[in-house]
């Protein structure tokens, strides 16, 4: 029996030794998702003459054959930040980075907003920054609150200058933590509490954006991250899926039966714009992110004789719940749609009613629900009240991206098109 249990012992432990971290995971990192893989930039874009990938780890350079003119960022296109924790581990070698979030994409890969700051000297790293904006918001070691007027208050200190600097290991790797809640901000560093933050100054404050890398211009230096994970911490209202200048967070769906879907998709003054490819090639565009239970808010203006859609809990082959936006002679606004299952399971020809031509509709949809409910809104005008049963919803999957489309086919529909604007979900609790 000792001989029995010790092999056994024996396995276990070899299956600990072997098995991968993700399945290990800490109490404490219940919730987080990786967002680096290790092996390459996916998910992340940047200028490649100075991002790289080496031994797990992503790597950032300023060269000293080809200088940086101007601070360079990498910026992960999966999804913009609202209310979260973001973990990581960095070392730097010589001169200056950064870890941007809730920030702006500028171009050319520049971006403003908020910084977590980092340099090799150790000056700097732990404060609180804001690039291309306000400059620095809270010293190392400060507990304090940026007031309406634009000046800071001290509410006290979180620790003495030297016992701050100790915590940074300035040879090594160092573990960086943000976590941004409503318009409170706090940093820590190897479990050290770096800045604890109020931001009440509403007219330049930020409550979401972009994430990104930091290389600073200057001397040549070398900065690397590693095991970076993000838990998302639910927002107590809605959050922004649309930033109004990009098309992070957003991608083509690329698992449709039909292979000729596209469509054409940009952004074009604050909102997202959606044509036909032509001769009549149309398509969905997604998110990286799946959802289950939400409600889901946003403005849309289309041309007559457009047929559109916003799909929900979308699955990898498309099989989806679609709220339509047919807006045709006959067709849909707010009907409940099947594609690649059942076809209509609700019709809603009166929802073209509370919907104004050439102008901007407010759009609400409530789903909820393992059998889901489903309700739509037009400009404020309940359209839709539909409950699903076992049999209709048989096929679709219970959680799954969220998509828009641009229907294919159809006479000189390649130069009409939907714009899409103001796109804010609130994920709500599961219900059974």
């Amino acid at each position: 029996m000792i001989h029995s249990l010790t092999a056994r012992f024996a396995v276990y432990v070899s299956l600990l030794c072997f098995a991968h971290p993700a399945t290990l995971l800490a109490d404490d990192e219940v919730g987080f998702e990786s967002i680096f893989n290790g092996r390459d930039l996916g998910g992340w874009d940047g200028n490649t003459k100075y991002w790289t990938v080496e031994q797990e780890a992503i790597v950032g350079r300023n060269l000293a054959d080809a200088p940086l003119e101007k601070n360079n960022f990498l910026i992960w296109r999966h999804g913009l930040l609202a209310d979260f924790e973001l973990r990581l581990s960095y070392k730097i070698e010589g001169g200056n980075s950064g870890i941007q979030f809730r920030s702006r994409d500028l171009g050319d890969w520049v971006v403003s907003g908020y910084q977590a700051d980092i340099d090799d000297a150790g000056t700097y790293t732990g404060i609180l920054y804001e690039e291309k904006g306000r400059g620095v918001l809270a010293l190392k070691g400060e507990k304090a609150t940026r007031l309406a007027d634009g000046n800071k208050e001290l509410l006290g200190r979180l620790g003495d200058e030297q016992s701050l600097a100790d915590a940074i290991n300035r040879d090594g790797w160092n573990e960086y933590s943000i976590v941004a809640r409503g318009n409170h901000i706090v940093q820590t560093i190897n479990g050290v509490t770096m800045v604890d933050f109020h931001d009440e100054e509403e007219a330049n404050r930020a409550s979401s954006g972009i994430l990104a890398l930091q290389v600073h211009a200057g001397p040549p230096m070398t900065v690397r991250f590693k095991d970076i994970r993000l838990r998302r911490i639910s927002a107590d209202g809605a959050e922004p899926l649309f930033d109004g200048h990009t098309l992070t967070g957003w991608t083509r769906h690329k698992g449709l039966p039909d292979t000729r879907f596209g469509g054409k998709w940009f952004v074009e003054q604050g909102a997202i714009i959606s044509m036909q490819d032509p001769p009549g090639v149309g398509g969905f565009l997604t998110t990286y992110r799946k959802f289950r239970d939400f409600e889901l808010e946003f403005e849309t203006k289309i041309d007559w004789r457009f047929d559109s859609g916003v799909f929900l809990r979308v699955g990898p082959t498309g099989k989806s719940h679609q709220v339509t936006l047919d807006y045709r002679p006959g067709g849909d606004i707010g009907g409940i749609y099947l594609p690649w299952t059942q076809g209509y399971v609700q019709r809603c020809p009166e929802g073209i009613k509370s919907f104004k031509e050439n102008q901007w509709n407010q759009i609400k949809i409530k789903i909820q629900g393992e059998i889901p409910r489903i309700q739509v809104w037009v400009n404020g005008t309940l359209v839709t009240d539909f409950q699903h049963t076992d049999e209709t919803a048989a096929g679709v999957p219970k959680e799954g991206t969220l998509c828009l489309q641009v229907h294919a086919g159809g006479k000189d529909f390649d130069k009409t098109r939907a714009a899409f604007r103001n796109l804010r979900i609130h994920e709500l609790e599961s219900v059974e």
